[in-house]
């Protein structure tokens, strides 16, 4: 029997919240800076006050850590979840645009990344 809790997907969370996974998510691929609250009000376009909160929200369902004044991580659930995120809208994406040629982020380095949709 596994210990493991069940993944978070993307269709888990309410539109809000994937914001914040898919832009944690993001940021962490495409850069090793630190994630703090002031880079993800400003990415959403909200106050560090409104961000926090959200911050404070997530971490409390289990999807991200912060320790206070530090940086934002992503949770392991926390971290399936940004990638069926990002997965979803970068299918959504290409669909639209009538491609396939995308820049792949890190993970896909590590064997994780594919294109999928459960539609």
């Amino acid at each position: 029997m596994s210990s493991q809790a069940p993944a978070v997907r993307a269709s888990d969370l309410t539109a809000v919240a994937q914001d914040y996974v898919k832009l944690i998510w993001s940021a962490k691929e495409w850069s090793d800076d630190p994630i703090t609250v002031g880079l993800i009000a400003e990415r959403l376009g909200v106050t560090a006050s409104t961000a926090s909160e959200g911050i404070r929200k997530y971490a409390t369902q289990g999807l991200l850590t912060h320790a206070r004044y530090g940086r934002v991580e992503l949770t392991a659930a926390g971290q399936g979840a940004g990638t069926d995120c990002w997965r979803r809208s970068s299918w959504s994406i290409l669909a639209t645009a009538g491609t396939k040629s995308i820049t792949k982020p890190k993970s896909w380095n590590r064997g994780i990344g594919y294109l999928h949709t459960d539609r």
